[in-house]
């Protein structure tokens, strides 16, 4: 993954997002789930599809909210897995 330059708004919402992630792995292991993020400031959401989303993944255009959901899920199985990893580090 290239490394992005984003404000430190973005990399709070980041943060409570992967925290969110990791609490739903716990519940649910297979299957999908649906969950709704609110109250996101417009600035900070205009910066994460402008310098993740649209960066990452420009052949869907103006389907934003199918991108959008790509780049969550993106930066949901990198908190998984880095997760996971600092746990099998721990556990060696």
């Amino acid at each position: 993954m290239p490394h992005i330059q984003v404000s430190e708004e973005t990399l709070e919402i980041l943060d409570i997002i992967a925290k969110l992630v990791l609490e739903l792995f716990d519940r649910y292991e297979q299957g999908f789930e649906c969950f709704l993020v609110r109250d996101i400031p417009a600035k900070l959401m205009k910066e994460f599809d402008e310098k993740i989303v649209k960066k990452r993944y420009p052949y869907l255009g103006e389907a934003i909210n199918i991108a959008r959901s790509e780049a969550f899920q993106d930066l949901m199985r990198k908190a998984i897995q880095e997760q996971q990893e600092k746990e099998q580090v721990r556990n060696s």
